[in-house]
């Protein structure tokens, strides 16, 4: 397990000020402190000045992550013209989950899910103790998180391609506060971009005039029945899945991601519900972690390491 240090050229380096005041560090180590969660290890901070500016900042260290990201994962796998496996999709939909239920218990809402910020980790131990073999996916980046149900600013949209519909809202003046809803859109889009295999995102510019955006929502779909009706501001384009009906994914979860996809955050499903659907889901596909062993979840068999560089390993 590596540790970093400030000496070492290799440790990834953010700055961040959480909107709460208080120091970055110790929201790090809050949301790691529980060592069964997906969460990227904090491995310490320091305080340092630059030339730019005489305030001084929270220099954060964190974790080695050897799978590179998941954006790596899916680079390799289009390399490979192979899709990623379901039962993989299932273990980052579950860990992320897992990850968001964590933060929003210290009361924060990550506003950057996308798939540059979760990382393939092996330091992470499984329930009952057991080290795992394989990669881990867990949630980092946390330069952009925002107080539970606090209104969102013009600055909170996180990267953009990737950001909720909530969150651009806010950026081009239409009220909107953060919730379990943006955690679920993000957690959707992720898997989205995952099995569509879509590392860049949908098209979303706020230095074009006017601002535009692109959002995946459905309305109405051989599988998914269309929500009620929406009028998004006319910077905003909402257009159906065309891909859907294509996918090589398994109905429930695409049916499940599209729930987590709707433009009107009042009729998205809600993180608990995603839960208890992922659980379901997993338990249905005999997937829970308590009934098969570790070596069973391994990628070796659909996945070659030497497509994942290692300068990607840590982006958070």
């Amino acid at each position: 397990m590596k540790q970093f240090t400030t000496a070492d050229p290799g440790a990834h380096q953010q700055w961040v000020t959480h909107p709460r005041g208080e120091r970055p560090e110790i929201l790090h180590h809050w949301m790691s402190s529980d060592q069964t969660e997906p969460i990227i290890r904090f491995r310490g901070a320091a305080i340092c000045s630059s030339e730019s500016s005489p305030l001084l900042h929270h220099r954060i260290f964190l974790e080695f992550a050897e799978g590179g990201s998941l954006w790596s994962l899916m680079e390799a796998r289009r390399a490979l013209k192979r899709p990623i496996p379901e039962d993989f999709v299932w273990i980052v939909l579950m860990n992320l989950v897992e990850a968001c239920i964590r933060m929003e218990e210290v009361g924060v809402v990550h506003l950057d899910i996308n798939p540059h910020n979760v990382l393939l980790s092996t330091n992470h131990d499984r329930q009952g103790g057991h080290w795992l073999d394989v990669y881990r996916p867990v949630l980092a980046d946390f330069g952009k998180t925002h107080p539970f149900g606090e209104a969102l600013g013009p600055h909170d949209t996180g990267k953009l391609g990737f950001t909720s519909p909530e969150q651009f809202e806010a950026a081009i003046g239409i009220s909107n506060k953060s919730n379990d809803k943006v955690h679920v859109y993000g957690i959707g889009f992720t898997i989205w971009c995952m099995i569509r295999n879509l590392g860049s995102g949908l098209e979303q510019s706020l230095d074009s005039n006017p601002p535009r955006a692109v959002f995946i929502s459905p309305q109405g779909t051989n599988i998914n029945p269309a929500p009620p009706a929406f009028s998004p501001d006319p910077r905003i384009t909402v257009r159906n899945d065309v891909d859907l009906n294509s996918s090589k994914y398994s109905e429930g979860l695409e049916y499940l991601i599209q729930q987590c996809l709707i433009y009107d955050p009042a009729q998205r499903i809600t993180l608990e519900q995603l839960g208890e659907r992922v659980g379901t889901r997993i338990f249905e596909r005999g997937m829970d972690q308590s009934a098969r062993p570790a070596d069973e979840f391994a990628l070796m068999d659909t996945f070659d390491e030497m497509f994942v560089n290692a300068d990607d390993a840590i982006e958070a």
